[in-house]
């Protein structure tokens, strides 16, 4: 017992440790079943032993969910991830980059990628400018869904690998008066962090904290951590 499941991705060229021996008859019996322990489910107790839980570098480097936004074009865009998944637990913290020449960005929903299916309570905050050394400090983020739902929404989870849409308008609108807390301001950096109530969010090991995963002519997700 004790032995390690990897999953070798060719495209990343990354191994990720998907289980843990946990039983089985005799070691690797080609004729018999062995039991693994899901190493997702314990990622939040494990992290509190191996990781240094420090802003900066020592944080587990992950990826974003999905966001939309209206580039200076006009109208809405989504800017998409991946389903890559890998790990998982409650939540996902993330920094998003306006790199337009000259517009501002409203942000307008995210939508997730989920471990099983089924209903979820979601709430998403943020704060201008990075992550970086408020990763745990509750006063620094403002929670940012729409008054109407009092700070959390219920969510219909679509499971493993299927995107999973929240409602439309979920985030705070023109109508609201912390409506900028959702505009991006031209070269401005600005934290999200997405979160459930149980540990059924998924996101991608990434490679470098803070390094770019995907971006396009208006805007960049920076990888971030999860918690």
């Amino acid at each position: 017992s004790g032995g390690p499941l990897i999953l070798y991705n060719e495209e990343t060229q990354q191994s990720i440790q998907l289980g843990v021996v946990s039983f089985g008859v005799g070691c690797a019996n080609p004729n018999y079943p062995g039991g693994y322990a899901r190493v997702s489910t314990a990622y939040e107790w494990i992290q509190s032993y191996v990781t240094l839980w420090s802003d900066g570098a020592t944080l587990w480097p992950s990826t974003s969910p999905t966001t939309s936004f209206r580039p200076s074009t006009g109208g809405y865009s989504a800017l998409k991830t991946t389903y890559e998944a890998g790990t998982g637990s409650y939540g996902n913290m993330f920094d998003l980059q306006n790199i337009s020449d000259n517009s501002r960005i409203q942000i307008r929903n995210f939508y997730l990628h989920t471990d099983e299916a089924r209903q979820e309570t979601l709430e998403v905050y943020t704060r201008k400018g990075s992550l970086v050394g408020h990763t745990r400090d509750p006063s620094s983020w403002t929670n940012i869904i729409a008054r109407e739902y009092n700070g959390a929404v219920s969510i219909t989870a679509a499971g493993f690998n299927v995107v999973t849409q929240t409602p439309a308008h979920i985030l705070i609108d023109d109508d609201d008066d912390d409506n900028d807390l959702v505009i991006m301001d031209v070269n401005a950096t600005q934290a999200f962090y997405i979160t459930l109530q149980s540990r059924n969010l998924l996101y991608t090991l990434g490679s470098e904290f803070g390094a770019v995963f995907v971006s396009n002519a208006e805007l960049q997700i920076l990888q971030g951590t999860g918690n």
